[in-house]
């Protein structure tokens, strides 16, 4: 069976687990934060009133209360000490939260980087198994296409022996090179007008396509035709059929096909 994917928000969710202790901290914090913070605001309001109720008194005292002395002395109180004090406390207030968020923000990170770290590592053991699958695969299909080949290697080794049991009481027969760097088939000590490269390897039984391999370049590519359609797991008999009917080597040009 291949290795199994696990499902990324499967893998956030597991790996969150272990960081729900630190999250409730973090979230008891921020609640405690906006519980001082709102505590905080109520003391500077409580401070405020209390300013104004002193500031009407000492105008009431002074008798001066509807003259607009009193009014002026609060707004400045407000605008001076109030307002400034507020921001500074929310600054605080929104500081101390941003900084829990962001522990918070960097856990998720972590969760996240871990659980995608995890999948990343079993896509690529799933990838692995499904290229040793494959390898294995193209494996036995080479050790098939060999067996079939030693096989016909062996047929030809027997056909081989046979043809030169029956090739004794021939003519004599002889290779020779010639300038191309090919062969011409003598007989009887005359180049033979009666056997060609096929001929030849039929009457003595020596292997044509090792002939051809050894031959000039037209003979070397007939070779290289015959030997890539068995390799390629085509069989024998449709390699040489494609030797004597469609490539036309030139072991063939005197009519003399192989086997024939």
């Amino acid at each position: 069976m291949p290795p199994q994917v696990r499902d990324l928000q499967a893998l956030i969710a597991e790996y969150g687990k272990a960081y729900d202790p630190q999250r409730a901290l973090i979230d008891a914090d921020i609640t405690a934060n906006a519980n001082a913070g709102a505590a905080q605001e109520a003391g500077l309001q409580a401070k405020q009133t209390q300013a104004f109720k002193t500031i009407e008194q000492r105008g009431q005292n002074k008798g001066m209360y509807f003259s607009g002395f009193s009014p002026d002395e609060q707004a400045n109180y407000t605008s001076d000490t109030y307002l400034p004090a507020l921001a500074q406390l929310q600054a605080t207030i929104a500081a101390t939260r941003s900084q829990l968020l962001g522990k918070k923000a960097d856990i998720e990170t972590d969760v996240y980087n871990k659980a995608f770290n995890t999948r990343e590592g079993d896509i690529k053991q799933k990838n692995d198994w499904q290229s040793e699958q494959e390898r294995r695969a193209w494996q036995a299909e080479q050790d098939r296409i060999n067996r079939e080949f030693q096989a016909s290697e062996n047929a030809k080794g027997r056909a081989a022996s046979a043809a030169s049991s029956r090739a004794s009481a021939g003519p004599s027969l002889e290779l020779r090179r010639n300038s191309a760097g090919g062969y011409d088939v003598y007989e009887d000590g005359a180049k033979s007008k009666n056997y060609d490269l096929a001929g030849y390897a039929q009457a003595t039984g020596k292997d044509l396509i090792n002939l051809l391999a050894n031959g000039d370049a037209q003979d070397r590519q007939a070779a290289k035709w015959y030997n890539d359609n068995v390799r390629l797991g085509r069989g024998q008999a449709y390699a040489l059929d494609r030797l004597m009917n469609y490539d036309r080597p030139t072991a063939f040009y005197l009519g003399g096909g192989y086997g024939s």
